[in-house]
């Protein structure tokens, strides 16, 4: 098993628990709207980390925290976009 790397930032640490919690219940529902609600509440989830008052654009830590949050909003945005087209 691929040890995970940790992103050592605590705003990080403490959200990334809830996200992945998030993230595997929004790949485990099957229901479209019950996916878009997941969805948004991980965007709800990462925002903090896109918004983080401490980002430090030349810090390498804060490029791959804000990376990863942007890809996670923009694949939740996708599934909301997705479930709509299914209704």
């Amino acid at each position: 098993m691929v040890e995970e790397e940790k992103i050592n930032c605590k705003i990080f640490q403490q959200k990334e628990r809830k996200i992945k919690e998030l993230t595997r219940s929004l790949n485990e529902a099957r229901d479209p709207k019950v996916k878009a609600n997941r969805a948004q509440l991980l965007i709800n989830e990462v925002k903090p980390l896109l918004d983080c008052a401490e980002h430090d654009d030349e810090s390498a830590v804060c490029q791959a925290c804000r990376e990863i949050a942007n890809i996670r909003k923009k694949t939740a945005e996708i599934i909301i976009k997705a479930s709509k087209l299914a209704h």
